[in-house]
């Protein structure tokens, strides 16, 4: 690599990759396509489990009648079938999504998966209520393991649109599982005597689990692993007992026959208060279940709460509806299944179109979805309210439908939203404490709606009694929703500083220039005149999201590469005494004629293809300048920064590298694109910027500033040359930094003005540098003007091992 390409990488630090080594691509190729197979087997296996898990949902409450008749199981028991399998089921989440986060999920996902399937056996073979009732519990149980290992997969191994798409994807197998299941149930239940067909019925997801099991056991790598995976503390086993104690106390009073009333929620208050006080002291050693960035994200807790007021709306609707047709109307299970259908088809529908709903509309999108969900709720009542059996099909069947696609299209959405807010090494227990969170609505909103139309006279009073209830639990879940988003928005647009650092990256910011005195804001008001038309409306966002899935993947690539930065092992300062570096050939010092090297014989290196041998001066090198070096696989980059010369190895098979599993990022979305211009100064300026390293700082020569609006709001940056002829980049921090995104810096490069001064800023390919994943780079920080006092919820987030630090 030549001095020039090292000194346009430093003068364009977010493509430093690139410059490095190019070398690698090929290689690089050849693990996307790898990383490309692994993909598609972790989204089919997790379609799969899908289709699995939520069959047994599916067809469960056309057994009940039969189950109940055969068995003679009482109403509280048949309670305890209905919310027992929800109780183990979220008993078992969080500390199944905190055991794959930690140890990987390849082994909680098959254990998991073959005790559903044991589960479904024996409770399909049972011959008194209870043990059925254990049975369900394991299978809830193994379902518990099982679900936070796939959303955990879906989250570390996808972002922006494919996340969207995957989630979407699971949420359609769900669909399609609660279209088939039905009816394969109410077949089998109309051609099976009835003290057969509930067992059949069953028995019917286990052949799945079985081939599922075979299938994730031959195909799926014998180390899939969280990011991070084994890299943090242990299992926090105080923490999840005490959780697993507070949601036991909060499930339980949901079942009948459960003795003990309000004492157990004071048991779960107890239970509850002891976890936070825990998890406040287990988070200060990095150990704690609940992360603090879950803990403290207001995104990822509202749609949580989002998530769990419409989960539970949907399933307490759903058997009512089920139960009201059999029970109530008096229609055999396959037909009632078959009146069911649509909403199922509507559900998959729009489960496969909700990726567009979260990347294209986001949180406002959402809402204006959930809000039309209650409508059809509520309609669907005030029809059934008439008592007139048309009408009365027609809420069941065509305003069920509507609701199903509405469904669809809120549930991964938010889904997908919310899960942006969780680190990729909580992946899994951020997954699992939605779900739970979901699980306790199910437990209290299934109970409620059985009991409901089991134990009143008039099973339409008490279908519309239990509708209105759902349909305002889910109006609560919009106006979650809209708080959410106003929340955020308020957030962003009034935060004034940036949040804290950590202690070291606080130091290195203590070493930037202030003489500038903080943001400038800028008062000319006839500036929008001369900017760029953004008719964000007319843009193709599909197009626009697949543009931007094409360059973040290019960029991962470069940034990934064997010789990239993410493989440097060491940042070694020159003196005039001469060194050894571990791994490097020869003793190296500098002074005042440049740097040099004393070769041992056999010693191997080589410049620009030359083998050096004995002592090599390579004359002074000049600031931000550099070459490269190689001995065997090693590129050896030697450079000049802050005025030290500096040797940085750079290993392949650096296990740094090796575990890097990308960046998590924000959804690409248009309204991040700001039009503004280009002041330039009257001469270019020389700008002084503190640096990654403590005490270091670097000279940038400033032609001008970028004059952009955002959100209504005018504001200026300090621009530097980018690498193009003509081109630019900003450093900048924002409201995020330090919470959602890397609190020393980002950068965003900038095309050439046009003839006018004209630029688009596209703060989506706001990107990290070097110093947000490693310790070994000298990466310059903001100037002090630079600082955005709103939120840029756009780019690229805080990497995994700064998040684990």
């Amino acid at each position: 690599m030549t001095r020039g390409a090292a000194r346009d990488a430093d003068r364009d630090p977010d493509r430093a990759p690139d410059r490095v080594a190019d070398a690698a691509t090929d290689a690089a190729s050849d693990a996307d396509r790898a990383a490309a197979r692994l993909d598609g087997r972790l989204l089919a296996i997790g379609v799969g489990t899908a289709v699995t898990t939520l069959l047994d949902q599916a067809v469960f409450s056309f057994a009940v009648p039969g189950l109940r008749d055969d068995l003679g199981a009482d109403p509280a028991q048949v309670q305890w079938l209905v919310a027992g399998y929800s109780l183990a089921f979220g008993l078992a989440l969080v500390p199944g999504g905190r055991i794959g986060d930690l140890f990987g999920r390849r082994a909680p996902y098959l254990a998991g998966l073959a005790l559903f399937g044991i589960g479904g056996v024996f409770a399909a073979t049972g011959g008194d209520p209870l043990l059925v009732i254990v049975a369900r519990i394991a299978q809830g149980l193994g379902a518990g393991l099982v679900n936070p290992q796939v959303l955990g997969w879906f989250q570390d191994r996808f972002t922006g649109a494919a996340r969207a798409k995957a989630l979407g994807a699971y949420t359609t197998a769900g669909s399609i599982a609660g279209l088939a299941g039905p009816l394969l149930g109410g077949w089998v239940l109309a051609s099976s005597p009835p003290d057969v067909g509930w067992r059949l019925v069953l028995l019917l997801p286990v052949p799945f689990a079985i081939c599922l099991l075979a299938v994730a056991w031959a195909i799926l790598p014998g180390r899939v692993r969280a990011p991070g995976a084994g890299r943090r503390p242990g299992v926090d086993a105080p923490g999840l007992a005490l959780l697993v104690a507070a949601t036991l106390c909060l499930m339980l009073p949901t079942t009948g026959g459960t003795p003990g009333g309000a004492w157990w929620l004071v048991g779960a208050a107890v239970a509850a208060g002891g976890f936070l006080l825990w998890e406040r002291r287990a988070g200060r050693t990095g150990g704690a279940v609940l992360d603090r960035s879950l803990a403290r994200s207001r995104g990822f807790l509202l749609g949580t709460a989002v998530a769990t007021l419409l989960f539970g709306s949907g399933l307490g609707l759903g058997i009512v509806t089920t139960l009201f047709l059999i029970d109530g109307l008096g229609f055999d299970p396959f037909t009632a299944a078959l009146l069911l259908g649509p909403r199922a088809v509507g559900t998959a529908i729009g489960s496969a179109q909700s990726w567009r709903v979260a990347t294209r509309a986001g949180r406002r999108g959402t809402t204006l979805v959930l809000a039309a969900g209650a409508v059809a709720i509520a309609v669907e009542a005030a029809l059934v309210a008439t008592a007139s059996i048309p009408l009365v099909l027609v809420a069941l069947v065509g305003v069920g439908t509507v609701h199903g696609v509405l469904s669809g299209l809120a549930i991964p959405a938010n889904q997908t939203l919310t899960l942006e807010h969780a680190p990729p090494d909580r992946a899994g227990v951020g997954a699992a404490f939605m779900q739970l969170s979901q699980r306790l609505a199910a437990a209290v909103c299934l109970a409620a709606g059985t009991g409901l139309i089991l134990s009143a006279d008039a099973p339409a009073d008490s279908f519309v009694r239990a509708a209105v209830a759902f349909g305002a639990v889910a109006a609560a879940a919009a106006a979650v929703s809209l708080f959410d988003r106003t929340a955020l928005v308020r957030a962003a647009s009034t935060s004034s500083m940036v949040p804290s650092m950590t202690p070291r990256d606080a130091r290195s910011t203590c070493a930037v220039t202030t003489s500038a005195g903080g943001l400038r804001r800028a008062s000319m008001p006839s500036m929008t005149d001369t900017l760029i038309d953004l008719d964000r409306s007319a843009i193709d966002r599909a197009a626009f999201a697949r543009d931007w899935e094409e360059w973040h993947r290019a960029h991962e690539a470069a940034r990934a590469n064997g010789h990239g930065f993410l493989a440097i092992t060491g940042l070694h300062w020159l003196g005039e005494s001469p060194q050894r570096i571990e791994g490097v050939p020869g003793a190296w010092s500098t002074g005042e004629a440049g740097p040099v090297v004393e070769l041992d014989e056999g010693d191997v290196l080589e410049l620009d293809g030359e083998a050096l041998a004995g002592r090599h001066a390579f004359g002074p090198i000049a600031e931000r300048d550099g070459l490269t070096l190689r001995s065997g696989r090693l590129a050896i980059e030697l450079a000049k920064r802050g005025g030290h010369d500096i040797v940085r190895p750079r290993d392949p098979e650096f296990p740094y590298l090796a575990r890097y599993t990308g960046t998590p990022t924000y959804l690409p979305n248009p309204r991040w694109l700001a039009a503004g211009r280009f002041l330039p100064f009257d001469a270019p300026r020389d700008v002084t910027v503190g640096a990654a390293v403590e005490g270091l700082q670097h000279v940038y020569e400033a032609p001008g500033e970028v004059e952009f609006v955002l959100r209504g709001e005018t504001f200026r940056l300090t621009a530097f040359n980018g690498r193009a002829p003509g081109s630019l980049f900003v450093l900048f921090t924002d409201a995020t930094s330090g919470l959602t995104t890397y609190a020393a810096n980002r950068s965003l490069a900038i095309d050439a003005p046009d003839a006018e001064g004209r630029v688009v800023l596209d703060f989506n390919r706001a990107v990290n540098l070097p110093c947000a994943y490693t310790d070994f780079a000298t990466c310059p920080l903001p100037p002090a003007e630079n600082r955005l006092p709103v939120g840029i919820e756009a780019g690229e987030k805080t990497p995994l091992e700064r998040q684990a630090a």
